[in-house]
């Protein structure tokens, strides 16, 4: 009779107190860790060390640093550039996503990956640039990549892509998206968070991509980070549209 009382005590123990403190916890601390390696290329790490890297560089192309055991669990390509598709640059077997074939919803890692075709123009049926723009979410923040995108989304497209909290946007390239489209894209998907991409810095000289240029005294709240790294999470969103530029790795 005591074993019994011991043993129905423990259990009572593990699923009060034990059982509380930890979910309660893992909620405090649900962020995503976002790091810039370079041009369009991202590392996003979730609260459960789940890793997405998204356009990997090729470093004989792009003269960034080489990231070293970088390693990922999903790996998104959003066009079939050495800008954006050097998968070697990841140093383990992920499974991969790459432009045309990341089209659709597809699951990964427990992740709900959106991967909408942008690269007809619109009313026409001209293939300018394969391109593949993807949405998915992680630890409740829902992140869009738009990748080498050529032009504002039709109304599809945006509910393809979903509500979107945090936005890579193309700045410096393709040279086709003008700052007055750039714009329309942000009306259209409302992120509360834009992260510039795919500019000049002293890494790409010798390539015409365009500066930084008014984004970083854009008519949004802008914040200039001292680390290529930031958190994000559900919690923390800005009230409004705010620009976050990583330092330049």
């Amino acid at each position: 009779m005591r074993l019994r009382t011991t043993t129905l005590f423990l259990l009572i123990a593990l699923l009060t107190g034990c059982g509380s403190s930890e979910p309660a916890r893992q909620l405090r601390e649900q962020k995503v860790e976002v790091t810039w390696l370079g041009h369009q290329c991202f590392k996003l790490v979730s609260s459960l060390g789940i890793t997405v890297v998204v356009n990997p560089f090729d470093p004989n192309y792009l003269r960034y640093p080489r990231p070293k055991d970088l390693e990922a669990d999903v790996l998104l390509v959003t066009n079939e550039n050495s800008a954006t598709n050097h998968t070697d640059l990841v140093t383990n077997a992920p499974q991969i996503f790459r432009s045309t074939t990341g089209i659709g919803s597809n699951r990964a890692s427990g992740m709900l990956i959106r991967g909408v075709p942008t690269f007809l123009e619109p009313g026409r049926e001209l293939i300018v640039g394969l391109n593949t723009s993807y949405s998915w979410s992680m630890d409740g923040v829902q992140f869009c990549h738009l990748g080498n995108i050529r032009y504002p989304l039709d109304r599809s497209e945006v509910l393809k892509l979903g509500d979107i909290d945090v936005l890579f946007l193309p700045v410096g390239a393709p040279e086709e998206l003008t700052n007055a489209e750039r714009k329309k894209l942000i009306e259209q998907l409302q992120p509360k968070i834009i992260v510039p991409m795919g500019y000049r810095t002293r890494y790409t000289t010798r390539y015409a991509f365009k500066s930084l240029g008014s984004w970083s005294t854009s008519p949004y709240k802008v914040r200039r980070l001292d680390s290529s790294t930031f958190t994000v999470s559900k919690a923390t969103l800005p009230l409004e549209t705010t620009v976050i530029i990583p330092r330049i790795p």
